[in-house]
């Protein structure tokens, strides 16, 4: 069973110069706890809300890029060049790549990396 709270702090969230009463009404309709009284989306949709002024522009005068599968191979776009990655490091790695490979103590990989293939089976990792 729900309980009635008829108390509202609502309004102190969105004070009257940023939401009207229409569009409080439609908010706490949206927001009831029983859903045999919640508002169905119809029935928001025809919310008064949404015929006040500044009204909704309509989809088509947002604005819009061209995608770029749909620009030609030669079009001139500004394209920006990825940054060089810093220099140096190698010993790092390299110092990590043997630390690695002394936790991990005998590797059966070790034995056959860079090798070709001998007669017989091969067990492949």
């Amino acid at each position: 069973k729900f309980v009635d709270n008829p108390v509202s702090h609502l309004r102190e969230k969105f004070p009257e110069d940023r939401l009207s009463e229409n569009g409080m009404s439609l908010l706490k309709s949206l927001l009831l706890w029983d859903p045999k009284k919640r508002i169905s989306c119809d029935g928001a949709m025809r919310s008064e809300y949404f015929r006040e002024d500044p009204r909704p522009i309509d989809p088509s005068m947002f604005p819009t890029w061209p995608a770029k599968s749909e620009q030609e191979p030669g079009d001139k776009v500004k394209k920006v060049a990825s940054p060089k990655p810093p220099s140096g490091g190698m010993a790092f790695k390299k110092m990590v790549e043997d630390e690695e490979d002394r936790a991990r103590g005998f590797s059966l990989l070790d034995s056959v990396k860079n090798k070709p293939p001998a007669a017989g089976w091969n067990l492949k990792f």
